[in-house]
C-alpha cells in the first residue's frame, strides 16, 4: 500500500477522470474519500483540495447549496495555506454559483475579489474569464454601463491571448479561446444594444466573426510574413472602416447577427450609414418567418451575415501595408 498522501492523491484523479466523464456521483464518492483521507492523516493541502473538487462536484449536479458550503471552505483553506492559485478557483466558483442562484451582490463581490487575485498572480487567461463573468453578472444585475466595460475588456484580452501565443497554442486550444470569445461578444452585443448603441454593436459583432477568417488568411502566410501582418490583420475593426467599404459597394445592405438569443438586424445605406437596427427575440418569432411569405417582394439591398467585412477589410490593410513597405 502506498503512503496516505499518495492514496489520497489517487482518489482526487479518479474523481477528476469521472467529472471529466459526467459520472458526478462517482466523481463525488472519490473527492469525500480524498476528503477522509486528508483529515484522518492530517494533509492539509489535500484537504484543501478536496473541499474544492467536491464543491465542484455538487455544483455540477445543480447541488448549489452543498456547493457553496465546500467552496467557502475551499477558499478558508486555500486563505490559512497561502495557496493563491487554490484560491482564485474558490472566488471564482463562489461568483459562478451566486450567479446561479440569482446573487448578483455576491457574485460581483467573490468576482471582483478573484479578479484582483488573477490580476496579482499574472494568470491572464482567467482575468479574461473572470471580467466574462464578471460582466455577465453586472448585466444581470442591471448595471448595463459596468457590464460593458468589463465585457469589452475581456473580449480584447481573449484577443491580445490567442493573437500573442497563436504559433504555441495547439489548435484545440486555439478553439477554446475563441469559443470562450464569441460568448463574450455575443454578450456585449445584447449589452451595447441595451444601451443604445448599435453602431458599437455592430462593431462588436463584426469584429468577433472576423476572427476566424483572419486566422486562416495568417495560417497561409509563410512564417517570415506572419509577424508583420498579424498585428495589421488582426487590429480591431472600426464603424468608419465598414462605412467606407458599404460605399465602396455603393448599395445599401442589411447586416444581421445572432447573438445570445436575439436576432440584431442593421440597415446601412451609402449616403447615411446606420439608418435603422432592429432586434428579434428568436425565441418569439412567428413560424412563418423563416419561410417568408408569398408575397414578400425581392429589395435592392444587399443582406449579410456576421463576418461580411472580413475579407475586404484584411485585402485592404494587407495592400496598404505592402504599398507602405515598397515605399
Amino acid at each position: 500500500a502506498g503512503s496516505p498522501s499518495t492514496e489520497a492523491e489517487a482518489a482526487s484523479g479518479l474523481g477528476r477522470v469521472y467529472q471529466q466523464m459526467s459520472d458526478f456521483g462517482r466523481s463525488l464518492e472519490f473527492h469525500l474519500l480524498d476528503l477522509r483521507l486528508a483529515e484522518s492523516n492530517s494533509l492539509p493541502e489535500a484537504r484543501c483540495r478536496a473541499y474544492g473538487n467536491i464543491g465542484l462536484a455538487y455544483e455540477a449536479q445543480g447541488d448549489y447549496r452543498l456547493a457553496l458550503d465546500y467552496q467557502e471552505r475551499h477558499l478558508r483553506s486555500a486563505g490559512e495555506l497561502a495557496k493563491e492559485q487554490a484560491k482564485l478557483s474558490a472566488l471564482t466558483a463562489l461568483g459562478r454559483i451566486h450567479h446561479c442562484l440569482a446573487g448578483y451582490g455576491e457574485a460581483i463581490r467573490y468576482l471582483r475579489d478573484g479578479l484582483q487575485a488573477a490580476e496579482k498572480t499574472g494568470y491572464r487567461e482567467e482575468e479574461a474569464r473572470l471580467r466574462h463573468r464578471l460582466g455577465l453578472s453586472l448585466w444581470a444585475s442591471g448595471r448595463l454601463s459596468d457590464s460593458r466595460q468589463q465585457l469589452q475588456s475581456a473580449f480584447d484580452l481573449f484577443d491580445e491571448l490567442r493573437r500573442g501565443e497563436r504559433q504555441r497554442l495547439a489548435s484545440e486550444q486555439r478553439a477554446a479561446l475563441l469559443s470562450a470569445q464569441t460568448a463574450c461578444s455575443q454578450a456585449l452585443q445584447r449589452v451595447l444594444a441595451a444601451l443604445g448603441r448599435p453602431q458599437e454593436a455592430l462593431v462588436a459583432a463584426e469584429t468577433c466573426q472576423a476572427r476566424p477568417f483572419v486566422d486562416l488568411l495568417l495560417d497561409r502566410q509563410a512564417k517570415e510574413a506572419d509577424a508583420e501582418l498579424s498585428d495589421i490583420l488582426q487590429g480591431p475593426m472600426t464603424y468608419d472602416e465598414m462605412l467606407r467599404l458599404v460605399r465602396d459597394c455603393d448599395s445599401s445592405l442589411v447586416y444581421f447577427s445572432l447573438a445570445a438569443g436575439y436576432l440584431y438586424t442593421w440597415l446601412l445605406t451609402p449616403a447615411d450609414g446606420l439608418v435603422a437596427f432592429r432586434q428579434t427575440d428568436v425565441n418569439q418569432l412567428d413560424p412563418d418567418f423563416e419561410r417568408g411569405g408569398e408575397d414578400s417582394e425581392a429589395h435592392s439591398v444587399a443582406s449579410v451575415s456576421a463576418g461580411f467585412f472580413a475579407a475586404p477589410a484584411a485585402a485592404a490593410k494587407a495592400a496598404a501595408a505592402a504599398a507602405a513597405a515598397d515605399s
